[in-house]
């Protein structure tokens, strides 16, 4: 049941949940007087399919128009400074979406399930990206992640099925585990030498991954890394990698070459899988050993 209280708008405001639910609501017109709207105002406000915020309003909160399916465009005034979670959420319909520069922080799962988007222009003073903050956007084929940018957050791309280009900036410093999970379009990785905090799993099962370069800096890869990366063929680990994770590299199937530019890093559990490549290094001989000590079946395909 929609929960509608008599005096929606008030006090410059418009209450919590105030039209939550009323499934006829096609368009609204927001009066200029209003400055702020409470959580979920316009939820699962199904038909609901355009809709201007005025300027006055500075920040934008938590479930306001989640599960609006029919929402095709939004303006979000350039005054707005926050975005709350699942602001956006389940918007299928909606293709792009413009951040406006006064936003520093991309709250968790603000466009969850926006799987109708395709474009996202985040304002240059973006510093973090929350958890899950695009997952399940299928449509998204490209982000332009802005300078300054320093984290991205767990399963922040997560299921981004679509997406084909990616640049992470030299400012950021953690990606989180699962961050690009899926984004089964991806050809093409550079993970900058600033990156100091690397997740599990963070590009794990982006089958047309092709193009992988991991910069001088990066000391660390973790459980899962790239498993699942069919189309990768070749690569080179920095000098600065001094172990990886379990499972890092299984199940890359096309993977033929890896080329450690330094000495034997410690490995954990299969971290190549049960795989028939090349391995080319000055510290060979000290990896096998430690290979051999984690797992005998691998030692055989070298």
């Amino acid at each position: 049941m929609a929960y509608a209280p008599h005096r929606p708008w008030l006090l410059g405001g418009c209450a919590q949940y105030a039209f939550n639910g009323c499934s006829s609501l096609k368009e609204v017109t927001i009066p200029d007087s209003v400055t702020s709207m409470g959580a979920g105002a316009f939820s699962d406000c199904r038909e609901l399919s355009r809709v201007i915020i005025p300027a006055g309003v500075t920040s934008i909160s938590q479930f306001l128009f989640n599960g609006c399916s029919s929402l095709t465009s939004v303006t979000i005034p350039d005054g707005v400074n926050l975005i709350g979670t699942l602001a956006f959420g389940g918007c299928i319909k909606l293709s792009h979406v413009a951040v406006p520069e006064g936003v520093t922080l991309i709250e968790d799962s603000v466009f969850a399930g926006c799987s109708g988007l395709t474009t996202v222009s985040l304002g240059q003073n973006v510093t973090s990206i929350g958890q899950r903050a695009f997952y399940q956007c299928s449509g998204l084929i490209s982000v332009d992640l802005p300078e300054g940018l320093t984290t991205i957050g767990s399963g922040a791309f997560d299921f981004c099925i679509s997406m084909e280009s990616l640049t992470i900036p030299a400012s950021v410093t953690s990606i989180g585990s699962s961050a690009f999970y899926n984004c089964r379009s991806l050809v093409s990785v550079t993970i900058p030498a600033t990156v100091s905090s690397l997740g599990n799993q963070a590009f794990a099962r982006c089958i047309a991954l092709t193009d992988l370069h991991i910069s001088e800096g990066i000391t660390s890869l973790g459980n899962g890394m790239f498993l699942g990366c069919l189309a990768l063929e070749r690569v080179d680990l920095p000098e600065s990698i001094t172990s990886l994770g379990d499972v890092a590299f299984l199940d890359c199937r096309a993977l033929t070459v890896v080329n450690f530019l330094g000495s034997a890093p410690s490995v954990g559990r299969l971290p190549f899988g049960f795989w028939g490549g090349q391995l080319s290094l000055p510290g060979l001989e000290r990896l096998l050993q430690r290979l051999k000590q984690r797992f005998t079946s691998v030692v055989s395909y070298l």
